[in-house]
């Protein structure tokens, strides 16, 4: 008959921290892309682009609390025209002037959450007055939380957004087959509009899917299709492009 011993305990409880998959992080030298489609309240494609989100291991200018993150936006000038052509939202906002195709921005991620500002440039302006980017750890069933997103100069309030995690299961999509992927919803109110935003999100492998529904009708599908390297010479061309953002 095999002696528990406090040894014994110690080694079992390190065999299972070792076999316990990590939370996933934005790290440097790695990069999530994923494939965006813009589509109207009728289905009809937009705009269609891939995204390149990067981890660069250091913190934000203004915030030692916030890591930097580098969001990359992979359009055609073709596309940037259509939109700017028929600027949805945004009626007064000079689109054709204001494309970028590099900026950094700030995340948070720790033992507690992981929380993203959002993409809001080009065509992504309405993730300003949509539930950020979050989950908070642990995440269970039926778990619910408030956040406010900040005044901007088109919406001088504070939004205030909730989020629930829906449920837990598999995922299918451009990325694979995943098990124990996570389901979470969030909303946010501002005047008499209603943005919402749908994340699949895996510990291992982080956010794989946003799906917004914008108060207008349009619909934004954001999903996950592969992972990257980032060199030095992409870092050195993303602080160049961020620069003229400034």
């Amino acid at each position: 008959m095999l002696k528990i011993t406090p040894l014994l305990i110690l080694l079992t409880c390190l065999m299972l921290s070792c076999t316990k998959p990590q939370k996933f992080r934005f790290e440097k030298g790695k990069k999530q892309i994923y494939q965006s489609e813009y589509r109207d309240s009728q289905g009809n494609l937009i705009f269609n682009e891939t995204l390149e989100f990067a981890g660069t291991g250091e913190k934000t200018h203004f915030s030692e609390k916030q890591d930097k993150i580098f969001y990359t936006f992979n359009y055609t000038s073709e596309d940037s025209a259509r939109f700017v052509q028929n600027p949805r939202l945004y009626k007064t906002f000079t689109y054709s002037k204001s494309w970028q195709k590099t900026f950094s921005q700030g995340i948070i991620q720790n033992e507690e959450r992981l929380w993203l500002h959002p993409l809001r440039a080009n065509q992504y302006r309405f993730t300003q007055y949509s539930p950020f980017p979050e989950v908070r750890f642990p995440l269970e069933e039926g778990k619910q939380w408030t956040g406010n997103n900040p005044p901007t100069a088109e919406y001088g309030n504070t939004i205030d957004c909730r989020y629930e995690v829906m449920s837990k299961g598999i995922y299918q999509g451009p990325f694979g087959i995943l098990k124990d992927c996570w389901f979470v919803k969030g909303s946010c109110n501002f005047e008499e509009f209603t943005n919402e935003l749908l994340m699949t999100y895996h510990e291992e492998h982080g956010f794989i899917e946003f799906s917004y529904d914008i108060h207008n009708g349009d619909q934004v599908l954001i999903t996950l299709i592969e992972t990257g390297a980032v060199t030095e010479a992409d870092y050195q061309l993303y602080e160049q492009r961020d620069a003229r953002n400034r």
